[in-house]
């Protein structure tokens, strides 16, 4: 019986193991922007846990792909992922991983401008952080609440809030929670008009993402600087953050750096590129729903958004 016990274990240890590897591979991919290889190992992943009846691990395959799916724009199938991460880390008890997957939940409802749901989602998430100790964590959700206050117009809100999360994070020595509050607080003055302090702060947060490997985070600062570049006429400059996105992001379809560089090419008068770049951002928006709230300061972008989208209703009419 011992031999057999053993033997039983092994298998155990094994089947842990290539979970392990998988997920690994995984968040390897995600890393370097390959996202469809990388839902291919979390399906793997949720159907050898599944095999083995091992919850948490088919809940952190679930995770991972509402997390591909997020960044490829499909939402509604990646927030069915999230809420189903979160229910099996909140039965397991495993309060950090469920806090994880509600920001998560919020970033859809931030994405498709639903505020209130998304103000409770970071609310909620905090408070799970907060009830396991996690400082760190629940600073970032203030961020987080900081950027859907910013995208309502509430931009001295969102600063106090950035402002208080910073003392948090200057107490814990939290260079990642620093960066958060300098990309927050990018949007803030980007928000204000105030486009030096904008890019001051973007290009801080920027490098700072980059260097320590948070490649989507890195991606909306430099999404935002491109925004600054081209509102301050430096369309060139503009013109390789927009591009940079792509780079730092891979596959990650990032629908306002389309119509950035769209804008960008009607300026200059090249009105095929412009239509092609117009084409890639109606794609990306038509997976969201339409939900898109541009800012009231950049007027450039509102009307190209407008365009895409009353011709996106006219096919769907037709």
């Amino acid at each position: 019986m011992s031999d057999n016990g053993d033997d039983d274990d092994d298998d155990d240890d094994e089947g842990i193991y290539f979970i392990w590897l998988l997920e690994t591979l995984g968040w390897s991919h995600i890393k370097n922007g390959r996202m469809s290889e990388s839902m291919r190992f979390f399906r793997r992943l949720s159907k050898a846990a599944r095999t083995r009846k091992g919850e948490l691990e088919e809940a952190i395959g679930s995770e991972a792909m509402g997390i591909v799916l997020f960044y490829q724009n499909d939402y509604t199938k990646a927030a069915e992922f999230f809420a189903e991460a979160r229910d099996i880390y909140a039965r397991s008890g495993a309060h950090g991983k469920a806090a994880h997957a509600i920001q998560k939940i919020g970033y859809v409802h931030r994405d498709r401008r639903e505020y209130l749901e998304a103000e409770k989602s970071c609310n909620e998430a905090k408070s799970l952080l907060i009830g396991i100790g996690d400082r760190q964590g629940a600073g970032l959700m203030d961020c987080e609440a900081a950027i859907v206050l910013c995208m309502k117009g509430d931009y001295d809100g969102a600063e106090a809030i950035l402002n208080n999360a910073q003392q948090t994070f200057s107490r814990l020595g939290s260079k990642v929670g620093t960066a958060h509050v300098q990309l927050g607080l990018g949007h803030v003055h980007r928000g204000r008009s105030d486009f030096g302090k904008a890019k001051d702060l973007y290009i801080k947060s920027q490098a700072a993402l980059i260097r320590m490997k948070h490649g989507f985070c890195a991606a909306y600062a430099t999404r935002g600087l491109g925004h600054v570049y081209r509102l301050q006429g430096d369309l060139d400059k503009a013109e390789a953050m927009y591009k940079q996105v792509r780079a730092i992001a891979g596959e990650y379809a990032d629908a306002e750096a389309w119509l950035g560089l769209a804008a960008i090419r009607e300026r200059q008068g090249r009105n095929d590129e412009a239509e092609h770049f117009l084409s890639e951002a109606s794609a990306s928006f038509y997976k969201r729903g339409w939900q898109e709230d541009l800012p009231d300061y950049d007027s450039e972008l509102i009307s190209l958004y407008k365009r895409i989208k009353s011709a996106a209703e006219s096919d769907d009419g037709a």
